[in-house]
């Protein structure tokens, strides 16, 4: 299996919503649908600054972390997400795009 990039990305919420998806799954999954789909549309966004065109899909792997290093209730996400997409070229074959690491306006907005 070839070697990509990747990058951790965090998600934490206000303690509210740690609270309620610490009591429902499937508020939690939705969370982090969420996450993800951001996540994915901001790597695609670049690859379109970057002139790559058609339908490209990138990867996660997530772990739902449910406390802090205190041990307090604190739902929250860690994932590994692929530094850029696969997509398909015209002639059918299957190439990895990278992008560059977010800079601090991406991280700010």
């Amino acid at each position: 299996m070839p070697v990509y990039p990747g990058a951790q990305w965090v998600l934490t919420v206000p303690h509210g919503l740690r609270y309620a998806m610490a009591r429902d799954p499937k508020l939690t999954s939705a969370v982090l649908k969420t996450f993800l789909s951001a996540v994915s549309c901001w790597i695609r966004k670049r690859l379109r600054q970057q002139n790559v065109q058609g339908l490209c899909k990138t990867g996660a792997v997530t772990a739902i972390q449910r406390f802090d290093s205190a041990l307090a209730l604190n739902v929250h996400f860690h994932a590994l997400v692929l530094d850029g997409a696969y997509g398909r070229q015209a002639d059918g074959s299957v190439r990895f795009w990278p992008v560059a690491a977010p800079d601090d306006e991406d991280v700010g907005k």
